[in-house]
């Protein structure tokens, strides 16, 4: 099907499935199951938006820690986090998924968000396209 296709192009560029996860990265997006702060940043930009219970709340803090500091990866860290996928299964948490993700998109933006474009192409260009 060419929008699987297509999904799936976007989803292999966006997850940056072609970077070398052995070596650090300043990357856009850390999951918030396990994160190092500074106070100072949390200071600066805010904690995690209380209007958001449950899923994207770790996408929207950590775009706006991305628009003051890096926010990087480490290969040589490991956490195991227990990820059921809880909102596949359970209506009541589907439900807070569908609130986050109305809630994150009215804010950012639907299907135009510059801002989110042109972090997600450097961050492409500097970790995936670039040799080392």
């Amino acid at each position: 099907m060419p929008i699987r296709s297509v999904r799936e192009k976007r989803n292999k560029l966006y997850e940056l499935r072609g970077a070398n996860f052995e070596q650090e990265m300043n990357v856009p997006f850390l999951s918030g199951s396990f994160m190092f702060l500074r106070v100072e940043a949390l200071k600066k930009v805010g904690v995690f938006d209380e209007k958001i219970f449950m899923y994207l709340e770790d996408a929207d803090l950590c775009r706006r820690l991305h628009r003051h500091y890096r926010t990087m990866y480490y290969p040589k860290v490991f956490i195991v986090h227990e990820f059921f996928k809880g909102s596949h299964k359970s209506l009541r948490l589907m439900s807070y998924h569908i609130k986050s993700a109305l809630y994150y998109f009215t804010k950012w933006g639907w299907f135009v968000d510059k801002e989110r474009d042109d972090i997600n192409l450097k961050t492409l260009q500097r970790e995936v396209w670039q040799t080392p």
